[in-house]
């Protein structure tokens, strides 16, 4: 989650029954990536919010992740 640009980061969803998956990766409110699990280089120096976004016929669940990508 911290290191040096550019910085290559796998993020895994863990959640049970997910149909769908929508990953914003810089928190800038557009869908980075619609898969399970990615892999993402971040080529510029920031603080990086991550959010995961999951659904399936029970509806939707998300999770932020504030600051939790710190590349330098």
């Amino acid at each position: 989650t911290e290191g040096y640009a550019p910085l290559t980061v796998s993020f895994t969803d863990l959640s049970t029954n997910a149909t769908s998956w929508s990953w914003d990766i810089d928190a800038d409110g557009t869908e980075d990536y619609s898969s399970q699990n990615i892999i993402h280089t971040y080529d510029t120096a920031g603080l990086y919010t991550v959010n995961l976004t999951v659904s399936n016929i029970n509806g939707t669940a998300s999770e932020i992740k504030t600051g939790y990508i710190n590349v330098t």
